[in-house]
Formats: structure tokens, sequence, C-alpha cells
């Protein structure tokens, strides 16, 4: 529609990355991230929502991890120090 080609356009003015859910009539070239599916279906949207967070809170507790790991050592090396 109208506003969508609007809010594309204006994310790509600001570098912003568009993700779309898209059907196969669009043109999925508009989207740098496009997941072709139903954009009609609240099954569809609702299962690709799910998805979507369910892998940025695996990432979001991955980096947590990572970053307690690295203070510890860090930590460690300051006792070592001693």
């Amino acid at each position: 529609t109208k506003e969508e080609k609007i809010s594309v356009d204006e994310a790509k003015k600001v570098f912003v990355p568009v993700i779309g859910i898209m059907n196969s009539d669009c043109n999925l070239s508009t989207a740098e991230y496009p997941i072709p599916a139903n954009d009609n279906s609240i099954a569809s949207i609702d299962y690709i929502l799910n998805e979507l967070t369910s892998a940025y809170q695996v990432g979001l507790k991955t980096v947590k991890e990572s970053l307690a790991e690295k203070d510890a050592v860090i930590v460690n090396k300051e006792e070592i120090k001693k």
C-alpha cells in the first residue's frame, strides 16, 4: 500500500534495515530481510513474532552470559596479581 511504501522509503533514508512479512505478490527486494509468509493470517504473524521474540531472548541471554564470563576472568586475573 501507499503507507507501506512511505514507511519503507523513510527507513531507507535513515539506513534502518527493513524486515517485512511479505506475500508472494510483493516485491521481496524492497526489504533487506523479507519473510515470505501470509501477511493476512493472524496465525502466520503470531508464529513469526513468537520465533523472533524467542531468538532475541536466546541471543540476549547468550550475550549476558558471555559478558559475565569475561568479568569473571578479569576478576580472577586481578586476584592472581595480588
